[in-house]
């Protein structure tokens, strides 16, 4: 099974979904909150760890990604999962769809 992210749109999903998601895309996932903000930045929301060494960045940060994020949720027996395209940061689209299993 693992650990993931979790991922929320603040975009219309291809499909009109508006349910949690979730990616193991990032390294090291660890039930932290990605963003993609309405004006295309994919923002990570870092929390504060007690285990954090002093000087540790955390709050809300643009990962300036480059490249495509998978995302996916299960609600009802129906699966949508999702392709978005960043390119230097900036989201170019979202593609994907909805079925069910």
């Amino acid at each position: 099974m693992g650990m993931f992210d979790y991922v929320k749109c603040e975009l219309p999903l291809p499909d009109g979904w508006k349910g949690e998601l979730q990616t193991k895309d990032f390294e090291d996932p660890y039930l932290e909150t990605y963003t993609i903000r309405a004006d295309g930045r994919l923002i990570r929301r870092r929390p504060k760890y007690d285990i954090d060494p002093p000087g540790t960045a955390y709050g809300e940060i643009d990962t300036n990604f480059h490249g495509i994020l998978n995302f996916y949720g299960l609600e009802d027996g129906e699966w949508h999962e999702y392709d978005a395209k960043f390119t230097d940061g900036q989201l170019v689209e979202i593609t994907g769809s909805a079925s069910y299993l």
